[in-house]
């Protein structure tokens, strides 16, 4: 009987040892568990600060442009006005003798009707030559 109670102890002491063991690897499993979410949430804290920055990035690019682009276009605006500027001081100094090759858009318009109206008379002149009656010969 003594041997019975002893295998019994064993067999007890057996069993405590295995459910320790298996409560260290249910801890184990539940820190590792705890380690890879705080490694994911860190990881998802990163990539939302390099999406973050990277959207800074490009914003910041686009405003450089846009800068860019405008000092351009003001530079060029400038340019016109200082080519027109010039273009009317030449025409302001040049001598009354010289004649200006710019027409006003009367001018144009009365030369216009003029070319026009002679146009007509060449045109109806040549028609009532046509039709004229040969002239025996």
């Amino acid at each position: 009987m003594a041997n019975n109670s002893q295998n019994s102890i064993v067999s007890a002491g057996l069993q405590e040892q295995h459910l320790q063991f298996q409560q260290q690897l249910i801890q184990l499993k539940q820190q590792q568990q705890l380690q890879q979410q705080l490694l994911l949430q860190h990881f998802q804290q990163q990539q939302q600060q390099l999406a973050e920055q990277h959207e800074k990035q490009l914003q910041e690019r686009i405003r450089e442009y846009l800068e860019q682009q405008k000092q351009y276009e003001e530079e060029q605006r400038v340019e016109k006005e200082r080519v027109e500027k010039e273009k009317l001081e030449a025409l302001k100094k040049k001598e009354k003798h010289e004649q200006s090759a710019i027409a006003s858009s009367e001018v144009k318009q009365r030369l216009q009707e003029f070319v026009l109206s002679k146009k007509q008379r060449e045109a109806a002149a040549a028609n009532s030559a046509n039709n004229s009656p040969p002239t025996p010969g």
